[in-house]
């Protein structure tokens, strides 16, 4: 059960590192700000 919760957690790190490079390329593709995309960073790592 706990290896389970494991991979669990590692899944969600995994899909919040996703969403985070799409808003990036959004970011990217919208403007050119260094800031949002460490703002964007930072949101999903946090």
């Amino acid at each position: 059960m706990n290896e389970l919760t494991e991979k669990l957690s590692e899944l969600e790190k995994e899909n919040k590192l996703l969403h985070c490079f799409r808003d990036i390329s959004k970011i990217l593709v919208s403007s050119d700000s260094v800031d949002e995309i460490l703002l964007a960073t930072v949101k999903y790592l946090a």
